[in-house]
């Protein structure tokens, strides 16, 4: 016994410290609103995030073994004046990747979506879409969202990039989108090296962590045409209530109004009285 309270001897300014912390983290939760307490906790979990990452990750620095190719501002002026508009015709992107394959690299990716076919220049996309036949260790990106059934139908996914995963662990990333942005088909037809690119970013705008997993559900005729539905009947429900809504708006401006009026009408009167009790009688 005597130990322990030694020991609370020797450390009681940092368990006070401890305890005035812990007070004023109670406070600010129970006197600041909900959304400005969330934004709290979570400024205050992604620095320390930073913080544990630091300390425990092998890695201090980025690999000098991965290049990123990117498009900068006098790429992007020489690139106009080269070939008049932006995006350039995507055979360029052919031979930008032929180029790196001369370099023996173990991977070569595409961070951006190859969406549409370029009708003004098509015989551009024929050419690009052969290189992922010519190369095994291209991989370009795809992209999923939660657009709206109206916005863009939820394109189908292609079955051979779709697999059944036992998840054990709970520790893995997975997100779940209602919908994708679908990519030409030539490439889907020539290779499954396709990856997403959706990484949210922070509150403060940093990215801390990627989804491995998308969850994205197997549509087909039907099962769209029940999500079509779906959201049609929701719409109409939707539209039910904010036209039951502004009715009641529109009641309760009148009851405020019929309310009030006798008050104004009392102010305005008890106002002319005292301006002429007064002598600055001020006729209204």
């Amino acid at each position: 016994m005597n130990s322990f309270f030694n020991f609370i001897h020797r450390h009681r300014y940092d368990i006070f410290y401890v305890f005035v912390l812990v007070l004023f983290a109670v406070f600010l939760i129970t006197v600041l609103p909900q959304e400005e307490t969330k934004n709290l906790i979570n400024y205050m979990e992604n620095k320390t995030f930073d913080i544990r990452q630091n300390i425990i990750a092998k890695d201090k620095t980025a690999r000098k073994d991965i290049v990123i190719v990117t498009v900068d501002d006098p790429s992007y002026e020489f690139l106009i004046e080269e070939y008049g508009d932006w995006p350039v015709p995507r055979h360029i992107y052919g031979d930008i990747v032929n180029y790196i394959q001369s370099q023996n690299p173990k991977y070569v990716a595409f961070d951006l979506l190859f969406i549409k076919s370029l009708k003004r220049i098509p015989d551009s996309d024929n050419s690009f879409v052969k290189i992922f036949e010519k190369y095994p260790n291209l991989y370009t990106a795809i992209n999923f969202d939660d657009y709206e059934y109206e916005l863009r139908r939820p394109p189908l996914l292609d079955e051979k990039l779709t697999s059944k995963v036992n998840i054990e662990s709970k520790n893995i990333i997975i997100k779940k989108y209602t919908n994708n942005r679908p990519i030409l088909q030539e490439i889907v037809d020539r290779t499954s090296n396709i990856g997403h690119i959706n990484t949210p970013k922070a509150d403060d705008g940093f990215i801390r962590s990627v989804p491995l997993i998308i969850n994205y559900p197997k549509y087909n005729q039907e099962t769209l045409k029940e999500e079509k539905q779906i959201i049609e009947k929701k719409n109409v429900v939707e539209n039910e209530k904010q036209v039951q809504q502004e009715k009641e708006n529109t009641q309760r401006m009148a009851k405020c109004r019929h309310k009030y009026t006798w008050f104004v009408m009392a102010a305005a009167f008890l106002a002319n009285f005292l301006s002429l009790l007064f002598g600055n009688f001020q006729p209204c």
